[in-house]
């Protein structure tokens, strides 16, 4: 289920140095891409497409997958896509609102929603662009947020520990659309593939908690999905259980 979005080849692997900003990592990587061999190490600068935090994850000397940029306007030679988390882990934060609309491009549908016979990408309804409108048969539409996560322990997945004020008010909005009954739904997407459940309650950033409880307990949908990772796929999952003290 989901997307196939294979590496642009050769990739490279690499170990996780520093990071220098929310865009720019560096790290280890033989000329061959086989650590340990050869010359020699060197270091290289990487584009990183996700501006989460992943402090736990971006570790000193985690394996890295780098691919070849092929954007002329950036200026690092890679971008890094995996690290290995005990899983691969998609570092494409950007990817996940392509893998739910391939779900429903499949005849994929969300939980509690009716069948989809059409939907649109990057809609803006007032002062806010959602990731996903979509049409049901009866002529009714719902919109939704995609957010892509990366961090799970023993596979319990937390909300981000990354502050976001555009996520949060995208959360606002889509509960002010459910506070008047509109169909409105938030879908997670753990991008690994050892999650099971999505905890509500686990560690995250204060704001993230209480933006998606509220949003949740006015009518939002909370929806989760696990990935399908490895070093050159990504894959929507099976759709992930949804915890936490106030689930309903």
């Amino acid at each position: 289920m989901g997307q196939e979005q294979p590496d642009r080849e050769p990739s490279r692997t690499a170990r996780f140095v520093a990071r220098e900003n929310r865009f720019v990592i560096r790290a280890r990587v033989d000329p061959d891409g086989d650590l340990g061999t050869g010359p020699g190490p060197r270091e290289v600068r990487a584009y990183l497409p996700n501006t989460a935090r992943l402090t736990d994850i971006l570790v000193p000397d985690a394996l890295l997958i780098l691919v070849p940029n092929q954007d002329p306007s950036r200026r690092t030679r890679w971008t890094a896509t995996r690290v290995w988390d005990g899983t691969w882990v998609a570092l494409e934060a950007n990817a996940a609102s392509g893998l739910v609309a391939d779900h429903l491009a499949r005849g994929g549908r969300l939980p509690g929603w009716p069948e989809v016979i059409a939907f649109h990408r990057e809609v803006t309804y007032g002062s806010h662009r959602f990731d996903l409108v979509v049409e049901f048969g009866d002529g009714q539409v719902g919109v939704v947020e995609v957010k892509s996560l990366s961090r799970a322990r023993d596979g319990v997945a937390p909300l981000s520990s990354t502050p976001s004020t555009r996520g949060v008010a995208h959360l606002a909005a889509l509960a002010s659309r459910a506070e008047v009954g509109r169909s409105s739904a938030a879908v997670f997407v753990i991008q690994r593939g050892d999650a099971e459940v999505l905890d509500l309650d686990a560690a995250a950033d204060p704001a993230w908690l209480a933006a998606v409880h509220r949003a949740r307990d006015a009518g939002v949908h909370i929806v989760a999905f696990g990935c399908e990772v490895t070093e050159h796929t990504l894959r929507l999952g099976r759709r992930l259980t949804v915890s936490g003290s106030r689930t309903r």
